[in-house]
């Protein structure tokens, strides 16, 4: 079944020129009805219903706001029924609802280019949901949306409105995702709390520009590609586990510095984890003030009997099992 005037939320007439009662004849879910037409009747008048107001232009000037109740077309009534032609006024009212409110779709057209605040990598990011609008200034809304355009459609006004949205929600998007330090994969957790940030920013936009009150704002969903998804969170992965190896070797290097009167202990956990991780190995003997992560900056501790090389807690060494002492110092080159 084709869609009719009506089922788009806009309507319009022409008057006829001996009509005494110019009326809003639409119903609770037309947002704007427009009618317009030469009138000669003397006693013409318009009849607004409280639930709407009508932006009344008379000889192509604008007159005023029309609220709810009875306005006379004419300033003063004429002697006749009927004025004379030269008398006739050419009049166009736009009726619009207070309470009807128009529900826009938004989408991206294409990719945002943005970049991840937390890992640093470029991503492209697609988003799409709702908002909900009434009239909130209607001389305003008019000046600014419909004027005289005398095909204005409601699909027309959606669009205007999605694409001054989108204008404003790129820098919007990629600020709240800075500001509370967030990653896109972390959206999805996220959209509603979006949203809620976004709302007060959009309606005094509209607001500002258009003399529209936003009633709400939902973000549906915003993605980016598997791909830097997976790029994101292997990046993520990676860092968490740095975090994670460098508290352990805290721990660790916490534990040794618990250990410390308890030389043979301490020379054999250090022992057994320079065995099993180096990396982590070396991390703690930075945190316990060797440089470069080496005894003595690389010069190293050698066992007075046998030369080898022990390290820095080590009370015996290793090899030959004779206490280190305060062993001698040696070059390790010869």
């Amino acid at each position: 079944m084709a869609k009719t005037i009506k089922d788009l939320n806009v309507g319009s007439n022409t008057l006829d020129p001996k009509t005494q009662f110019i009326k809003f004849e639409g119903d609770n879910e037309t947002l704007l009805w427009r009618t317009s037409g030469r009138i000669m009747n003397a006693k013409a008048e318009i009849i607004v219903p409280e639930t709407h107001c009508a932006v009344y232009i008379k000889d192509g000037v604008m007159q005023n706001i029309l609220e709810g109740g009875r306005h006379p077309v004419f300033e003063t009534k004429k002697v006749l029924f009927w004025t004379k032609k030269n008398d006739a006024v050419d009049i166009d009212l736009v009726f619009l609802s207070k309470t009807c409110k128009l529900r826009v779709l938004w989408g991206t057209r294409s990719p945002i280019k943005l970049r991840d605040d937390i890992t640093e990598i470029p991503v492209t990011v697609r988003a799409n949901g709702e908002f909900s609008v009434n009239v909130a200034t209607p001389r305003q809304f008019y000046l600014e949306l419909v004027g005289a355009d005398k095909n204005f459609t409601l699909q027309s006004l959606k669009e205007r409105l999605a694409t001054r949205l989108l204008s404003y929600i790129e820098p919007v998007i990629a600020s709240f995702m800075k500001n509370e330090k967030l990653s896109y994969v972390d959206i999805s957790a996220n959209k509603r709390k979006m949203s809620d940030a976004i709302l007060p920013e959009v309606a005094n936009l509209f607001l500002a520009d258009y003399g529209l009150k936003v009633f709400d704002f939902t973000i549906a969903d915003v993605s980016i590609a598997d791909e830097e998804i997976r790029a994101i969170e292997d990046e993520l992965a990676y860092r968490r586990e740095e975090i994670k190896d460098k508290k352990n070797a805290k721990e660790i290097a916490d534990e040794l510095e618990r250990l410390k009167d308890k030389e043979w202990e301490r020379e054999i956990y250090l022992r057994n984890l320079e065995m099993a991780d180096k990396d982590k190995y070396y991390e703690v003997l930075k945190i316990l003030g060797w440089p470069n992560g080496k005894p003595n900056g690389g010069l190293g501790v050698f066992c007075p009997n046998c030369g080898n090389q022990v390290g820095p807690t080590m009370a015996f060494c290793p090899n030959c099992g004779k206490p280190v002492g305060n062993g001698k110092k040696h070059c390790p080159k010869c």
